[in-house]
C-alpha cells in the first residue's frame, strides 16, 4: 500500500512537471514574426522588410566552413550587401528548432533555413528593448547542396 501511494505521488509529480514544462514561456509571436520577415528580407533582397525590427548594433557572424574563416558584417554591410544582392536571393522554407526565453528580456532561436541552393544554419539572439524585440545577431553557417 505505502509504495502504490509514493508511485501514485511520484507520477502526480511528473505529470504536473510536464504540464508546467508545456506552457511556461510560450514563444512570443513577435519573435517568429521578426525571424519570418528577416529570412524574407534576404530571399527578396530588400532590407527594409527587417530593417525596424533590428537593433542599431545588429551584426552577422558568418562561419564559412569552405574557407575555414569567419568574417562579421555590421547592420550597413549587411544591408547593403542583401540589397546589392551580393547575397541573398533564394526563396528558403523557416524551420524554428529551437526557442530560448531567458527572462524575458532575451530570447535566443536556433533556425534551419531549406533553400533550392543551400541549407543555413542560424542562431539568433534577440533583446526585449523598450518592450520592443530587436534582432541582435545573426550567426550562420551553411552547407551547399549538391547540383542535381
Amino acid at each position: 500500500m505505502r509504495n502504490r501511494i509514493l508511485g501514485m505521488w511520484l507520477l502526480s509529480l511528473l505529470a504536473i512537471t510536464a504540464c508546467t514544462a508545456q506552457t511556461t514561456n510560450p514563444t512570443p509571436p513577435m519573435i517568429e514574426k521578426i525571424i519570418e520577415a528577416y529570412v524574407a528580407g534576404g530571399d527578396q533582397n530588400n532590407s527594409s522588410v527587417y530593417q525596424n525590427y533590428q537593433s542599431p548594433d545588429f551584426r552577422v557572424a558568418f562561419n564559412n566552413t569552405a574557407k575555414n574563416t569567419l568574417s562579421t558584417m555590421d547592420y550597413s554591410t549587411y544591408h547593403t550587401m542583401i540589397d546589392n544582392k551580393t547575397f541573398g536571393g533564394d526563396t528558403r522554407k523557416v524551420i524554428m528548432e529551437e526557442v530560448q526565453l531567458h527572462g524575458d528580456q532575451i530570447a535566443t532561436v536556433k533556425v534551419r533555413l531549406e533553400g533550392k541552393k543551400a541549407i543555413f544554419y542560424n542562431l539568433f539572439s534577440l533583446a526585449k528593448v523598450n518592450g520592443e524585440w530587436l534582432l541582435v545577431q545573426d550567426m550562420v553557417y551553411m552547407t551547399p547542396k549538391a547540383a542535381g
